[in-house]
């Protein structure tokens, strides 16, 4: 592309705005030179996106088969918590999150929102183990309450309360990750409720749990609000996605953006 350099007076509020603009249509926050403004004009897509896609799929993750072309989205939404700490036990195949609402009763029906859950002072984190055909009874978790209890999360098949393998807490005042406190937790502080454990103030499980006694189901795992990212999945909450475009074989990040970008640059 050639220029024509001969000089000319602008106002800079003209440029302020042509720059604006761009930003807006690329949903940035750049800034730019006016030797670059050609280029960002240039990367705006004009209706309908400017690189073609196969298809375009909200994931929690990259899917170990890629598909060529395609975009991948993952909710890139507010940290409520540290990344679940699933690498401490390979063994272990059942998380559970729960948080702390000071003050409030519960009675059903009870509604956990999101701003109690972002609003808890203190949060707790989980992990068992469910028995497999090679490891029998000796080591079982279970997704469901105890039928004499069946408001608090339990972790045997039995109705004997049965604490799980481990217990992590993280203050957000006074934490950057997860704190392991199984050594420091009896069976006398898991029956006073010491963390919370109320299957009502769960908002992470990775298996479905029964309200037992009541036979219904109180909490199911599809209703996750977090993935073991600790990030906020549920959509309605969530105003970016981690972009992945794969090409060649290969996703490659294109950056964390909201959906408008997304329609702006695929077609």
């Amino acid at each position: 592309m050639s220029f024509d350099d001969s000089k000319v007076i602008v106002t800079k509020g003209y440029l302020d705005a042509t720059a604006d603009k761009i930003r807006e249509k690329l949903d940035s926050t750049d800034t730019y030179t006016l030797p670059e403004f050609a280029n960002a004009v240039d990367s705006i897509s004009g209706g309908g996106g400017g690189t073609t896609a196969t298809s375009i799929e909200i994931v929690t993750e990259l899917p170990s088969t890629l598909v060529e072309g395609a975009v991948y989205l993952i909710p890139n939404g507010e940290q409520i918590v540290p990344p679940l700490p699933l690498s401490i036990d390979t063994t272990m195949n059942r998380w559970a999150v729960t948080c702390e609402v000071p003050n409030e009763a519960i009675t059903f029906p009870y509604a956990l929102t999101i701003t109690k859950i972002k609003n808890s002072p203190k949060y707790y984190c989980f992990g068992a183990k469910v028995g497999t055909a090679a490891e029998p009874q000796s080591f079982v978790s279970v997704p469901r309450t105890r039928s004499s209890g069946p408001d608090e999360m339990n972790f045997a098949e039995s109705n004997t309360v049965t604490m799980p393998t481990y217990i992590y807490k993280y203050e957000p005042a006074t934490d950057t990750d997860w704190v392991d406190i199984t050594a420091d937790i009896t069976s006398t502080d898991w029956n006073n409720y010491v963390v919370d454990h109320h299957m009502l103030h769960c908002f992470y499980s990775t298996y479905t749990m029964i309200r037992h006694s009541l036979n219904h189901i109180a909490y199911e795992s599809k209703w996750n609000v977090i993935d073991t990212s600790g990030r906020i999945i549920k959509q309605g909450y969530i105003s970016e996605y981690l972009v992945y475009f794969v090409e060649n074989g290969t996703a490659t990040s294109q950056g964390s953006h909201t959906l408008k970008w997304v329609a702006t640059q695929y077609s």
